[in-house]
């Protein structure tokens, strides 16, 4: 046997007992990978996906309406005789809270305090503080999935939340994936698509001459 081959088999034996064992690895990692974590974390993905495909939804229908809203202004003041139906337009009013059950109720309110922690005013950070007015609103009005997009951001743990907790905020993400696909049927998306002479036909429709 020659110096190298006596310094490796050393080397196993005498170094390898002081360095972290593989199987202690693999096993810490199947320990992690538990159903209930990788299911909180397609929830966290989808919930990241579907917050990003809101928000380009959210400018583009803005930046339509906006369009609509402007040309509609111009032919009603150009045709004193048509009804412009921005006018009847009413503010919003507060929102309704979401029905939950006590248990569901009990997770919100514990949620809602872990984000608070880290979210509070008093910590004097502007961002963190609309986290938390955001948060609050959530809370009012049991908008889980809003909590729980919060709390990814914050990287909160949340691997003491029930499995049926779990299931809730998937139900709402996906009744949330459906009101983006409401959204993109809407009149102004498809106003701001349209050729110039569909544009001023749709205007028509909406801005009927009221009769005396």
């Amino acid at each position: 046997m020659d110096f190298f081959e006596s310094f490796k088999k050393w080397e196993k034996e005498e170094l390898g007992k002081y360095r972290p064992s593989s199987n202690k690895k693999r096993k810490r990692k199947k320990t992690n990978n538990s159903e209930k974590n990788k299911f909180l974390l397609r929830l966290k993905h989808k919930s990241k996906y579907l917050s990003i495909e809101m928000e380009i939804l959210e400018e583009e229908l803005s930046e339509a309406k906006q369009k609509m809203f402007a040309s509609i202004i111009e032919y009603c003041a150009n045709n004193p005789n048509c009804k412009n139906p921005l006018v009847a337009d009413k503010a919003h009013d507060k929102p309704e809270a979401k029905e939950v059950t006590d248990s569901e109720a009990d997770e919100v309110k514990s949620l809602y305090r872990e984000i608070a922690k880290v979210t509070h005013p008093d910590l004097k950070d502007e961002e963190l503080t609309e986290m938390f007015i955001s948060a609050t609103e959530a809370k009012e009005t049991n908008k889980i999935e809003d909590l729980i997009e919060i709390s990814f951001d914050l990287d909160i743990d949340l691997s003491e939340i029930s499995i049926d907790f779990l299931e809730k905020i998937e139900k709402e993400l996906c009744e949330k994936e459906k009101t983006i696909q409401e959204k993109r049927k809407d009149i102004a998306l498809q106003w701001n698509k349209a050729s110039k002479t569909q544009q001023n036909d749709l205007i028509k429709l909406m801005c009927p001459e009221q009769k005396d």
